[in-house]
């Protein structure tokens, strides 16, 4: 039915890594993703050393807060698209989730 190779789980890997990446950490395109975290309950506070912190006020913004903890639902999800064979979604997650990765490690190197 469906062919284990390692090629589909480093695909799968990289598609799980794009999406929890964007959801957690990107603000998108007009600030759609912050204001969209903003309406599941995350805020954003200043602290005393007038650095700002997003924290969770809902079970879902503490789940978006915690990127181990959206890979675990993100993952279940990617799976499920690739045993509903979907695996050119997965493939294309995978591509944008290595050139961001890619991206990544050149700002960091910058």
């Amino acid at each position: 039915m469906h062919g284990y190779s390692l090629d589909i789980w480093v695909e799968m890997v990289l598609a799980v890594f794009r999406v929890v990446y964007f959801l957690r950490y990107e603000d998108g395109p007009g600030e759609v993703m912050r204001r969209l975290r903003g309406m599941l309950g995350v805020r954003e506070v200043l602290d005393d050393s007038q650095q700002v912190y997003e924290v969770g006020t809902t079970f879902i913004s503490r789940l978006l807060l915690c990127p181990l903890c959206l890979s675990v639902w993100v993952s279940a999800v990617v799976f499920g698209v690739w045993w509903a064979g979907g695996e050119m979604v997965i493939r294309l997650l995978a591509v944008m989730g290595g050139v961001a990765l890619l991206f990544l490690g050149i700002e960091r190197w910058r």
